[in-house]
């Protein structure tokens, strides 16, 4: 599972420039550590929100295609069918619901907020804005 830093502010999760709307899903306010398994990200659909994904190097492993590189400076794998066009720069995405959240104190696992009667955004792709 790749580990990054972030913080949870009024329902939102901000990692690096990117800022992700949790659909009234956040576990606490403050600082987190994020999972995010390889398997999970995805390359984004035109027109999809996305973060940017700067490719180090990849991992051919016959099945599968293991892309190691960054987002906002964190380092992060993403599992990709080995037909999958890679260039320098990837445009990435993640369902809210495969997000993970752990203590940065103690590593342990934080339980994340039921969403509101009728809200079914947590499925969804992220809903996000690039911070400046």
């Amino acid at each position: 599972m790749n580990l990054v830093k972030g913080h949870i502010e009024g329902g939102s999760l901000q990692i690096g420039l990117y800022k992700i709307a949790l659909a009234g899903r956040a576990p606490v306010e403050g600082a987190v550590t994020v999972g995010l398994r390889a398997e999970d990200l995805r390359l984004a659909a035109v027109g999809e929100d996305a973060m940017l994904f700067q490719v180090d190097y990849v991992e051919e492993l016959g099945a599968q295609r293991l892309v190691h590189g960054t987002i906002d400076d964190q380092q992060l794998t993403i599992a990709l069918s080995p037909e999958t066009p890679l260039s320098g720069d990837l445009a990435v995405t993640i369902a809210v619901d495969c997000l993970h959240f752990f203590s940065p104190e103690t590593g342990k696992r934080l339980e994340r907020g039921t969403s509101v009667a009728g809200d079914d955004q947590s499925a969804q792709s992220l809903r996000l804005e690039t911070v400046s």
